[in-house]
């Protein structure tokens, strides 16, 4: 009799001992935490990215338990309290920059799968972690151009003003990437594609005013294609008022031209 009750504790052992591991949690950086760290961020990305089974739910925005988390991830506070401190080195805020972004990167793949029916599976956080990529460019792009122009002898050189505006350009472009999905737009719910109309009400005329003199021209090419293309009245005004804020800074800018020639 003995020796049947310790085997049945020794077996119930094995079962708390392996139930345990099943329903280990997530290892996540503290959300108490007001700031997280670029390693912070580092970490929750490739927790989501590399330890979650197949059969589990990654954090979602309608899970109370994971949402915190995401919400963490996302708050763009955690890059702009390092990028936009002044104390700190241009070459390291550029370092950090470049970490954010790719570590963005990885994670704005990982919440762009579609169902059977081509629907977004995880639209909401979809939406959410390409604007969060889209603000968090605003500020990796004017950090890298603030330290090259630091790092010369010569800041108003053409080959600087070149690379200055290389950067820029490869900046619109990457925006306009995010334009391009206006072509997924069955993917989306109505309330996706408001939220679409959103993103380019806040963040587009956002690059179009930090960059008010560069070169918008394919960006509003391509907005006015996806006017004709769109099924969305909310997306095609967004688009509308965008073409309107390019064609007000080009002719702004046709005034100053002018100006500057008849003065001299």
């Amino acid at each position: 009799m003995k020796n049947k009750i310790v085997k049945t504790i020794t077996f119930l052992v094995i079962i708390v001992l392996f139930s345990n591991c099943e329903t280990k949690t997530h290892d996540f950086p503290p959300l108490d935490k007001r700031y997280w760290t670029v390693e912070d961020f580092e970490n929750a990305v490739n927790e989501i990215m590399y330890n979650y089974k197949v059969e589990e739910e990654i954090p979602t925005f309608n899970n109370p338990e994971t949402a915190q988390i995401l919400n963490k991830i996302l708050d763009t506070n955690n890059f702009k309290v390092i990028l936009s401190d002044e104390e700190l080195g241009l070459k390291y805020r550029s370092e950090v920059g470049e970490r954010f972004f790719q570590s963005w990167r990885n994670i704005s793949n990982r919440y762009s799968n579609l169902d059977r029916k081509d629907k977004y599976i995880y639209e909401n956080e979809h939406i959410a972690v390409n604007n969060f990529g889209l603000e968090l460019q605003l500020y990796y792009f004017k950090i890298g151009n603030d330290e090259i122009i630091s790092s010369t002898e010569d800041p108003n050189s053409n080959n600087v003003k070149d690379v200055i505006n290389s950067n820029v350009n490869t900046l619109i472009s990457n925006y306009i990437l995010h334009l391009d999905e206006i072509n997924n737009e069955n993917s989306y719910s109505q309330e996706g594609k408001k939220q679409l109309a959103e993103r380019i009400d806040t963040y587009f005329s956002k690059v179009v005013n930090e960059y008010p003199n560069s070169n918008f021209d394919n960006l509003k090419r391509k907005s006015e294609l996806f006017i004709k293309k769109t099924n969305s009245s909310e997306i095609k005004e967004s688009l509308e008022k965008l073409i309107k804020l390019i064609e007000s800074k080009n002719k702004k800018e046709e005034q100053e031209s002018d100006i500057e020639v008849s003065e001299n």
